[in-house]
Parts: structure tokens; C-alpha cells; sequence
């Protein structure tokens, strides 16, 4: 657990982390429940780095794709 927190931080899930950090501190400030349901959601998108896909779900197996060059 500790690795997947301290590990791979790139630049989207830097961004990720600020925007949630952002949302949720804006919807307390202005108590707005649906910014802060979104914030959490890239808040915890960031912190567990998960995306749409998962990690690295919409990869394709190099076996797949060199059939599919040749």
C-alpha cells in the first residue's frame, strides 16, 4: 500500500490530486454536496491511481497487437 501511494506520480495525477484538493475545499466554502462528491472522486482517482480504465485497462497485450500490424 505504501508503494502505490509514493510510486509513479505523473503529471495527470498531480493534476488529478489538485483539482480534487481544490473541489473539495471549494464545495465547503461555498456547501455545495455535488463539488464535493466529485472532488472526493478525484481526490481517491489520485491517491489510489485509478483512472476510467483502471491501471493500465485499456492496454492491449503486445502479442494482440503485433498480430494485428502484420
Amino acid at each position: 500500500m505504501k508503494t502505490l501511494l509514493l510510486r509513479n506520480w505523473n503529471v495527470i495525477r498531480v493534476l488529478r490530486l489538485a483539482i480534487g484538493v481544490w473541489a473539495i475545499v471549494s464545495a465547503f466554502q461555498t456547501n455545495e454536496v455535488l463539488l464535493g462528491v466529485a472532488g472526493g472522486l478525484l481526490l481517491g482517482m489520485a491517491v489510489l491511481n485509478i483512472g476510467c480504465c483502471g491501471v493500465n485497462g485499456c492496454g492491449l497485450p503486445r502479442e494482440k497487437m503485433k498480430d494485428q500490424l502484420l
